[in-house]
């Protein structure tokens, strides 16, 4: 709903009733990838934020970014993925009247863009 129809209140009552099932703790055998898993966590925050939601927003975009650091420092995703939700976050803040954490998002992005394989 959220992708190819741009319904993100649609989508949000199918990521509230997901969130809880994605929160709950994964066997540590799991094959749930944590890059995967952090990734549909700031997807989600996209469209809270679209529907006013911007705390769960925050929540749910930073739960994410853990995630795809914890995979990040695995070597299961590249470091320069992470710039899509410190870009997100840095947005968020700069919109939320945060301009101290924007600019260290901000500045996390730009690291993260750097690492980009060539």
């Amino acid at each position: 709903h959220a992708i190819e129809r741009g319904d993100h209140k649609q989508a949000m009552a199918w990521f509230e009733q997901a969130v809880p099932l994605l929160e709950s703790p994964t066997p540590a055998s799991s094959t749930v990838s944590k890059a995967r898993h952090g990734e549909t966590f700031v997807s989600m925050a996209i469209s809270c934020w679209e529907v006013n939601q911007h705390e769960e927003a925050v929540r749910l975009t930073r739960q994410g970014l853990d995630l795809m650091e914890q995979a990040a420092n695995d070597g299961q995703l590249d470091k320069s993925a992470l710039a899509v939700p410190y870009s997100n976050l840095a947005r968020m803040h700069e919109l939320l009247g945060d301009a101290k954490s924007a600019q260290q998002y901000t500045e996390l992005a730009a690291r993260a863009r750097a690492l980009a394989p060539r």
